[in-house]
């Protein structure tokens, strides 16, 4: 057999491959690297592309991608996302808004045409379609795997452990370990016509979940040796002299490559590991029947607990003293400016009841997906303070534990379900505060047709605010609400007059997220608006003007490693005359500056390293300011902006690139 070698000097991020052109059997090697994608041809054994990328690359994926004509590699960056062909063109770029850690190609949409399905370090899972974000599902932690599996359904794994499975936009499960899901492969590994998530993680163990509950049927352990990644694969072509074992399976096998150069492989078709499987399947049945067992006979337990308790009180408390019957639990909640916070309220109409304790589960809201407070003395109101460092809509479960007394044996659960809305860290300024009166410059005017009371409806919905308030704020043919922030105190405001809308906010991206929600749940197609953020256009002036600076020095610390390298080669050609001629003394004298130069070159590489990585922190800056400025226009707006932001910054256009930011 022969073996090829790629030798990289660089580090390596990512590895994918793919097609030159849809039907072509021929695969390509594409390479990642914090400052380059390369891409290998390994039949012909040569280079067909090595292009720099100023945003980096964290992740990429090959396929068929929106309605371009040839295979394209998808690549993320610092808060971008890029597309490349076979040739090393680009025909893709837009803005992500986070460093892109993980992309998936899938078809969202039904509309036969895949979209990428992006995650992000800001918790955020982005669908893109062309240029245009379409969806957009808020997590708690950093995205850093995403796995398609089939139209609408895909796999996504966090930072913290979790890994879930998406469905058509709704989360269908998920699970948590204390380890990072690193690979997935889906495939039907016991043959019995039912896929498998097979997940490998960080902490050294693979797991085997069913695709439909993620129900776990098997766990490896490899002695806490990281998982690094996980292949399904026909192995039947390959050398028997490259594998100790002799009974090579003709079907797919389990490839699990480790962290530390292990390779395994593992195959169900045999007989020891298929009954390994049944044997585990079955016992985690057993396990899981009388668990559910328990489970209803605690359930009844607690019942006739709860009947029994009722039947000794009825003569102290009520005729019927049926706590489901009579007793009403209202959640409600309030705005805290005083602890800059929402109070989430549970009381109960009945003042003999008490709140023992209540339970919240929200995989968003909570670390461990889980918190419970329990009550400190009898009372049948408890007050839970939510806090939610990002503007997103959070479905909480709550279970509320009920009894006679704090200290009862016997307490009923009553289970809710509450919806925190989106903008609901705002509250509502009245004319008594005069400190928030003075005028907002900074912000959008567009034109939407639209009735003012659907207006008002979308401010309920997503603001914790009942509709009759927002109507007290009508003035005749005008209507001019404000809003402060809780966690920055500062006004948001939105003033309405006839087709004509302002929102008026100091912060572009909290206008930006608002305009874009607006849009989507009026259903507008494309929205333009007149943009007014002096400060931040200044801002992207300012970083222009870095950013050409830095690439001035970075080429010029290029030019002197250069010249170095040339004057090293040099001297090493003249140190070798004086060894061929016996001049020791001018031997030693070219190695004395062979070190000096040697230094120098060092020098130069450490300077170069620290412009390049300015020139980053630039770069991922520019891109979210053109991102908040291109969230000001909604449709083919949004769109031109970023495409045209790209080419200025393509053709270092800098000047244009403020005239469009500026102009739209």
């Amino acid at each position: 057999s022969k073996e090829i070698v790629l030798t990289l000097n660089k580090e390596i991020n990512c590895i994918c491959y793919g097609e030159a052109e849809f039907g072509n059997s021929k695969k390509f090697l594409f390479v990642g690297s914090p400052s380059s994608l390369m891409c290998y041809d390994i039949q012909e054994n040569k280079t067909v592309f090595n292009k720099e990328i100023d945003d980096g690359v964290f992740c990429a994926v090959s396929g068929a991608f929106s309605i371009y004509p040839r295979p394209l590699v998808i690549v993320g960056g610092n808060c971008s996302l890029q597309g490349f062909d076979i040739d090393g063109e680009e025909q893709f770029w837009t803005v992500t808004g986070g460093n892109t850690l993980s992309i998936a190609l899938n078809d969202v949409d039904d509309d036969s045409f895949q979209e990428a399905i992006v995650g992000t370090d800001e918790y955020i899972i982005r669908y893109i379609k062309k240029e245009q974000n379409i969806k957009e599902i808020s997590e708690n932690n950093k995205i850093t795997l995403i796995h398609s599996i089939s139209n609408n359904k895909f796999i996504y794994g966090l930072e913290n452990g979790t890994l879930g499975l998406y469905y058509r936009d709704k989360k269908q499960w998920y699970v948590k370990d204390n380890g990072k899901a690193n690979s997935v492969v889906v495939c039907d590994i016991n043959r019995d016509n039912r896929k498998e998530v097979i997940v490998g993680y960080s902490a050294g163990k693979i797991k085997v979940l069913t695709e439909d509950t993620g129900e776990l049927l098997l766990e490896l352990d490899f002695n806490k040796v990281e998982v690094s990644k996980l292949y399904w694969e026909n192995l039947s072509g390959m050398d028997r002299n490259l594998t100790s074992s002799e009974n090579v399976s003709d079907s797919n096998q389990l490839i699990v490559c480790l962290a530390n150069g292990e390779i395994w492989g593992y195959d169900y078709h045999e007989e020891e590991e298929f009954e390994r499987l049944e044997g585990f399947k079955e016992e985690n049945a057993k396990l899981q029947r009388l668990m559910n067992e328990k489970q209803a006979i605690n359930t009844q337990l607690q019942k006739l607990a709860i009947e029994i308790s009722n039947i000794k009180k009825v003569n102290n408390s009520r005729e019927d003293n049926s706590l489901t019957d009579k007793l009403e639990v209202v959640i409600d909640l309030k705005s805290n400016n005083e602890d800059k916070c929402a109070d989430l309220i549970i009381s109960l109409s009945d003042k003999l009841l008490k709140i023992k304790q209540v339970i919240i589960f929200s995989e968003k809201l909570y670390e461990g997906g889980t918190y419970v407070q329990d009550a400190v003395s009898d009372s049948n109101t408890m007050i839970i303070k939510i806090q939610n460092p990002k503007d997103m809509k959070i479905n909480l479960h709550i279970k509320v534990l009920v009894g006679l007394s704090l200290y009862s044996n016997d307490f009923q659960v009553f289970e809710f379900s509450k919806v925190i809305p989106k903008y609901c860290f705002y509250i509502l300024l009245r004319d008594i505060e005069k400190d928030y009166n003075d005028d907002i410059s900074n912000g959008i005017i567009f034109n939407m047709s639209l009735r003012r009371d659907r207006l008002i409806a979308w401010f309920q919905d997503n603001f914790n605010i009942t509709f009759e308030t927002l109507e007290m704020f009508v003035a005749g043919e005008n209507y001019d609400v404000r809003f402060m922030s809780l966690r920055t105190d500062k006004v948001l405001q939105i003033f309405m007059q006839g087709n004509e809308i302002r929102i008026l906010s100091d912060e572009i991206e909290l206008a930006g997220n608002i305009f874009q929600d607006m849009c989507v749940y009026f259903q507008c197609e494309n929205v333009d608006s007149v943009i007014n953020y002096p400060e931040f256009v200044g801002e992207l002036e300012v970083t222009t003007k870095r950013i050409q600076k830095l690439d001035s020095m970075r080429n010029k610390t290029n030019i002197n490693m250069a010249e170095i390298i040339s004057q090293i080669k040099e001297m090493f050609v003249r140190a070798e005359d004086s060894r061929l001629i016996d001049d020791v003394e001018g031997f030693l004298s070219h190695f004395k500056r062979i070190n000096i130069k040697n230094q120098q070159i060092l020098e130069e590489f450490q300077a170069r390293t620290n412009v390049y990585q300015e020139l980053v922190n630039d770069l991922k800056k520019m891109n979210s300011l053109i991102q908040n400025f291109a969230n000001l226009k909604f449709g083919t707006y949004r769109n031109k902006v970023i495409s045209t932001s790209r080419q200025c910054l393509k053709e270092k256009k800098y000047d244009i690139l403020l005239k469009v930011i500026h102009g739209g």
